[in-house]
């Protein structure tokens, strides 16, 4: 399936979930979610408590590197960090 060269530029090095979350928070971009928000809006649970909760740990790895390589913003509101994009 072809991509516009734009995103394949801007996109270059993420990987595919990567460029989920942030087509997420795009199109979403005057609210901030947290972490399972983000995972549940991407479809991404498991009925298996064991493998969501390994779904869930990765998922928030993933996030965490993103901010940390300044490809996601986050805040911290009562505990929880809720990412955006600007």
């Amino acid at each position: 399936m072809p991509i516009k060269v734009e995103d394949a530029k801007r996109f270059s090095g993420y990987g595919q979930l990567e460029v989920m979350i942030i087509k997420f928070l795009e199109s979403h971009k005057d609210n901030a979610y947290s972490a399972e928000e983000i995972r549940q809006n991407l479809g991404l649970k498991h009925d298996n408590p064991i493998l969501d909760f390994v779904l869930a740990f990765a998922f928030s790895f993933i996030l965490h590197n993103m901010v940390r390589e300044g490809k996601v913003k986050v805040s911290t509101v009562g505990g929880i960090d809720y990412y955006y994009v600007e």
